[in-house]
Formats: structure tokens, sequence, C-alpha cells
């Protein structure tokens, strides 16, 4: 989904941790969490994104989640319907920061 996105971000790290990070992310997020059973890519995808808003102060990380997040299925309509449903839990102006993120695509 990614490709070589997490390793060229990091890459202007002082070294060990321009290698160790992103295999970091890579072995424990994505080899890890997202290869379990019980959901889709696409609703992995979603939670994802929303739980980004949820946490506030994640722009570097809203705008590939949104690409992701249309790429593996979901429709521009349904994610920001459910960033909409997100309102009164995360807040106005995180919900409308990530659907900035999906707008922009």
């Amino acid at each position: 989904m990614y490709g070589d996105e997490i390793k060229d971000n990091l890459a202007d790290l002082p070294e060990p941790f321009n290698e160790v990070l992103p295999r970091f992310l890579t072995e424990f997020c994505f080899g890890d969490f997202y290869t379990r059973n019980g959901l889709t890519l696409a609703q992995r995808e979603l939670l994802v994104l929303c739980a980004l808003a949820m946490i506030g102060d994640t722009s570097a990380q809203l705008g590939p989640h949104a690409h992701a997040c249309i790429q593996v299925g979901n429709s521009k309509t349904a994610v920001v319907a459910a960033l909409v449903h997100c309102f009164p839990y995360i807040g106005f102006p995180r919900a409308i920061a990530a659907i900035r993120a999906v707008q922009n695509l």
C-alpha cells in the first residue's frame, strides 16, 4: 500500500535510526496488525484514519492514510461520512483536518 514511502520519509534520520525506524513501523504495524483476521483491509484503513483524526497532531500521517483508505476500496463519500460521524466524539477541528486530507487527494 505504501511502497517505499515510510522508508523515504525517514531516510534523513541519523544512522541507525534511518534504517531501524522504517523497519519497526513496517514489521510491527503492517506485518502484525494488518495481517490479522476479522477486518478487511478497507475497514482497517478506515479505522486507522479515524483513530489518527482522534489523536490529533497527526497531519504527517493523515494524508498517506487517507490515500491508502481510498486505494484499498473505500469511497471518498464513505470516508468523509465516517469522519463526520466522529464529530461529537473527537471534535470538529480534528475531524475537519482529516476530511481535508481526504479532500486533498
